[in-house]
């Protein structure tokens, strides 16, 4: 929490009910900025707070997904992992532009987050396909193949 104005409008969203929060843009913004966080409960709390708040998904999915078209790299990381906590799918085609980006932590975002929709919502062998097409290195691709089709799926 780096200023006092975070910390007031975080005391003004607790204990409130989500309808009364109408998800608009401050809102899904000061639910999204703590994940990139240093301190790791912070960006844990934020991240369960998205999880749990199903009630908005649809405009919060919407209004990430046209932040990652914005030219200021943090709003797009933090974006980018809020997309991931909403776990939406539909946007991956935004993020993946964002695969070739000069900031090494918006690309690690964006990987992360691309990534954990592998796990069990992509089937394996056309991930790789994708991955091969963006020219990632194909020992990393065949190792990616051997987990997702070596690990139990649950």
């Amino acid at each position: 929490m780096e200023s006092p104005k975070r910390r007031m409008a975080f005391k003004k969203l607790k204990g409130r009910c989500i309808a009364e929060l109408l998800p608009l843009g401050c809102t899904l913004h000061l639910l999204a900025s703590p994940q990139t966080e240093a301190n790791h409960k912070v960006s844990q709390a934020a991240s369960n707070c998205l999880r749990t708040k199903v009630a908005f998904r649809t405009k919060a999915v919407v209004y990430y997904t046209e932040i990652l078209r914005n030219s200021y790299v943090q709003l797009q990381q933090t974006a980018c992992l809020a997309l991931k906590c909403l776990k939406a799918m539909e946007s991956v085609e935004q993020e993946v532009e964002l695969w070739w980006s000069s900031d090494e932590d918006l690309r690690s975002a964006v990987r992360e987050t691309v990534l954990s929709y592998a796990f069990n919502t992509i089937v394996p062998d056309k991930l790789i396909i994708n991955l091969e097409a963006l020219d990632l290195n194909p020992a990393l691709c065949n190792w990616v193949l051997d987990f997702l089709t070596c690990r139990p799926r649950w």
